[in-house]
């Protein structure tokens, strides 16, 4: 989710039948914004527009929103980052802003980002100078304002989710066969893994599994689809997968979990009540919103306010 200056929330419905951007706009209706609900690739009036999100299941689009509210979407099986913006009359126009090209970089290059080739970018998101960020198995892409695109060295692998504060750092979620570790990447692209076991330290700790250790970097995240990061980058909230819980991911170093109703059945066995999941989001008040799953089968946005 994503959320603009006036408090709408704009989210992606990647279903197969909809391939959609959608908000739900502060008079509490829900829009459609851009796609057609064909699974394809068009450029143009964005009720027209096509992209390919994947479908259902474990794929993952990431949407976010820039000063001068334009939205951005990872495209990732078009191979491109799209803008969508709307025009002095009103209407919405989508655009490939990054991707499609044929330029491959290694670390330390840079391309007009039309010229970029990027690999299935799931991840993307706007820094605080109105940079596009995304990432694939090659590197880590900076994308300025006027068009160039740079890349840097990744560590982290393919991530599924970033996320950026206000203070010019972004953020990846990468999720691995057992664990999902948290990295932070500075303005001039130095990724540093915060929180998160990775799968080699995982299987190397004897049972119990720890869930929140002693620090940040010994918790067990397991399968998280989705997180959010604080304004000042201060705090990460992550949840979904199989662990149906509200995580503060980090916090001056330390893990917790904030709401727990259920947890993964491999630690705990143990999913009745609120099943909490993914999309997680926190708006410009730190209230932080997340789906939640009340058994048997309604779907719910929650909004859970700081007491």
């Amino acid at each position: 989710m994503a959320f603009d200056s006036s408090g709408n929330i704009f989210f992606v419905d990647m279903r197969t039948a909809s391939n959609r951007v959608r908000v739900i706009a502060t008079d509490g209706r829900v829009y459609n914004i851009a796609g057609n609900g064909v699974r394809g690739f068009k450029d143009g009036p964005a009720d027209l527009a096509m992209f390919n999100f994947g479908g259902s299941g474990y794929y993952f689009v990431n949407i976010s929103v820039d000063s001068n509210q334009n939205l951005y979407v990872s495209d990732g099986y078009n191979n491109r980052i799209r803008m969508i913006s709307k025009h002095q009359d009103g209407l919405w126009w989508t655009s490939t802003y990054a991707g499609g090209g044929n330029t491959a970089l290694s670390p330390g290059q840079s391309t007009p980002a039309l010229n970029l080739k990027l690999s299935n970018p799931l991840a993307m998101t706007v820094d605080s100078s109105n940079n596009i960020w995304t990432i694939d198995v090659r590197g880590i892409y900076k994308i300025t304002p006027s068009g160039m695109a740079y890349c840097y060295s990744n560590p982290a692998g393919k991530a599924n989710n970033m996320q950026a504060d206000k203070v010019g750092n972004v953020y990846l979620q990468v999720r691995l066969d057992k664990t999902t570790p948290y990295w932070k990447v500075t303005p001039n692209g130095v990724a540093t893994r915060i929180a998160g076991l990775t799968d080699a330290e995982y299987n190397a700790l004897p049972a119990p599994k720890p869930i929140d250790g002693p620090t940040s970097l010994g918790s067990f995240y397991w399968s998280h689809d989705s997180f959010a990061v604080s304004d000042d980058g201060s705090a990460i909230y992550g949840g979904n997968g199989n662990e149906w819980v509200l995580r503060r991911v980090y916090y001056m170093g330390e893990s917790h979990s904030l709401y727990r109703d259920g947890w993964h059945t491999e630690t705990v066995k143990n999913t009745n009540g609120w099943a909490l999941g993914g999309p997680v989001a926190i708006d410009s008040q730190g209230r932080i919103y997340i789906t939640g799953n009340n058994p048997p089968s309604y779907l719910r946005l929650r909004r859970l306010t700081p007491q």
